[in-house]
């Protein structure tokens, strides 16, 4: 089944810039994507984002497509795979890719333990991480 989606974000953020270091901004953006279902518990996606934000005394325009695939696992876990290009962050020339996974484990509608693991790379360099910890939903 196919569905189309709209995004709308306002807010801080961390965005990477040039020598892929996270710095916070200001953001406003807004995309429009089409997500489509493999099989019950599995959809691929794409999505165009574009913003505008301001930090480091700069205030640019942005472009960000990402495509990605969610599954729904037994045991209430689910799995999250995107892959994000980040385009003239901070008025740069500099292409940012980004891809993400990412493991749920739920308990209930309130308590879930997250891990994931991100690589982000330019044509200058890479940076790579993970992250295990618990989420609370109010």
């Amino acid at each position: 089944m196919n569905q189309y989606s709209v995004s709308f974000a306002v807010g801080y953020q961390q965005q990477y810039d040039m020598n892929l270091d996270q710095v916070g901004v200001v953001n406003l953006n807004a995309g429009i994507g089409q997500a489509y279902s493999l099989v019950n518990d599995m959809d691929i996606y794409a999505m165009l984002e574009a913003g505008g934000a301001a930090g480091r005394g700069e205030t640019f325009g942005y472009l960000e497509p990402k495509a990605g695939i969610i599954i729904r696992e037994i045991w209430n876990m689910k799995s999250h795979f995107e892959w994000k290009i980040g385009l003239n962050y901070f008025n740069q020339s500099e292409r940012t890719q980004q891809i993400q996974w990412q493991q749920a484990k739920y308990f209930g509608t309130r308590h879930a333990l997250v891990g994931s693991w991100n690589w982000v790379w330019n044509s200058r360099q890479e940076s790579q991480g993970g992250f295990v910890g618990y989420r609370y939903y109010f």
